[in-house]
């Protein structure tokens, strides 16, 4: 049976304050604390249905003043369901419906103090999951718009890109999540370049260009290397081929040799496909210093694997392809995996998380192929 509660507390060293409630109740605790000056916190603790949800009145109340803070087992009921439906949305990659859902639970959850501190905690942890699946989307459409525009496509392809971007960055600023400032600021430069962009500009190809050769300062120079035309290897020996350039490049940059390594193995299938002509070890699309190149490539979207054609770059050597994947990782949108370079599998894991391959298993395969084939040897 439902049973109506009505309180009214009377302090008598302070004037009179009156609250009142009405919820299904088992239970009921109230305590009281009287401050300097006449303030008062008043905590009301109330069982509803097995769940016990606290209230709580603090500071600046005036005589005659009632103070209504209600809820009960079926709004906390309807409000878990509709968390769940929105971590259910999320997971299903819905994520349009999913940020509708979020607004509308965040408006209901910040009116009622109540909802609050019973739903509080879930309703967290399904904004973080909002975040980081916005996050993702900007990601995945930043390198998008910079791979269009640095392949000189038309204006219309790269302002398509741009919209649908901006759409996902709106919704993630509109979040104020901390944990992605830096993505959210590169991106706005990134989208802000594209409103100029012009396919005869010349922004995209020197900006490849530059940032291909000014990296390529070192010494290191291995003829059978150069010597390499590509073609499938066996582990060892593709590891063994590879391995002193990785390591000569992390020395340099931080980017862990066993991480590159496991990447180009991964990418290449052992050096079987390095894109044609391209020694493109990681690829990396867009525009290089020796070109680009376009060609067939697999895709995870909305969970499913699909075949688009998309243009990669090219290198005129193999120490360019590896030079090059150090730039990218140590850019800002990697910028999170950067305090792990000396923890291999935590910095593939980082740039998993921050965008680098949509396979929901990559960083778990690269950690695989580093173990199983002593990788980690060549971060020494």
């Amino acid at each position: 049976m439902k049973a109506h509660f009505l309180a009214t507390i009377c302090i008598l060293l302070i004037p009179s304050f009156s609250f009142a409630f009405s919820a299904t109740e088992t239970s009921a605790n109230v305590r009281i604390s009287v401050e300097n000056q006449g303030m008062v916190s008043i905590l009301i603790e109330h069982e509803v249905g097995g769940a016990t949800t606290a209230v709580e009145i603090s500071r600046g109340a005036a005589p005659g003043d009632t103070v209504a803070s209600t809820t009960n087992a079926a709004e906390v009921a309807e409000l878990e369901k509709r968390i769940q439906n929105l971590i259910n949305l999320i997971n299903a990659k819905k994520i349009d419906s999913a940020y509708t859902e979020y607004k509308a639970i965040s408006v209901k959850i910040s009116s009622n103090t109540a909802l609050r501190t019973t739903c509080g905690g879930a309703f967290d942890s399904a904004r973080n999951r909002m975040a980081n699946a916005l996050a993702n989307e900007v990601r995945y459409g930043t390198k998008k718009v910079e791979s269009r525009m640095n392949s000189r496509e038309s204006v219309a392809k790269v302002r398509d890109s741009a919209q649908w971007t901006k759409k996902w960055l709106d919704m993630l600023e509109d979040m104020n999540h901390p944990d992605h400032k830096s993505l959210t600021d590169y991106s706005r430069k990134i989208l802000s370049d594209a409103e100029n962009y012009s396919p005869s500009s010349t922004r995209a190809a020197s900006t490849s260009t530059s940032s291909s050769t000014s990296t390529s300062t070192s010494t290191f120079s291995s003829a059978e290397l150069e010597n390499w035309r590509g073609g499938k290897l066996s582990p060892s020996r593709f590891v063994a081929l590879l391995g002193p350039a990785a390591r000569e490049v992390y020395r340099r940059t931080g980017v862990p040799a066993s991480v590159t390594l496991a990447q180009a193995a991964l990418e290449t299938g052992w050096g079987e496909s390095t894109i044609g002509s391209a020694k493109n070890l990681f690829g990396i699309k867009g525009r290089g210093p020796a070109g680009s190149i376009t060609v067939p490539t697999r895709e995870y979207v909305n969970g499913r694997t699909i075949t688009i054609r998309d243009t990669f770059r090219k290198y005129n050597n193999w120490m360019e392809s590896i030079e090059d994947h150090a730039k990218l990782l140590n850019g800002p949108i990697y910028r999170a995996a950067q305090q792990y370079k000396n923890n291999p599998d935590q910095y593939a894991r980082a740039i998993h998380r921050c965008g680098y391959a949509t396979d929901p298993n990559y960083a778990t395969t690269l950690i695989r192929l580093m173990k199983d084939y002593n990788m980690y040897q060549w971060d020494r």
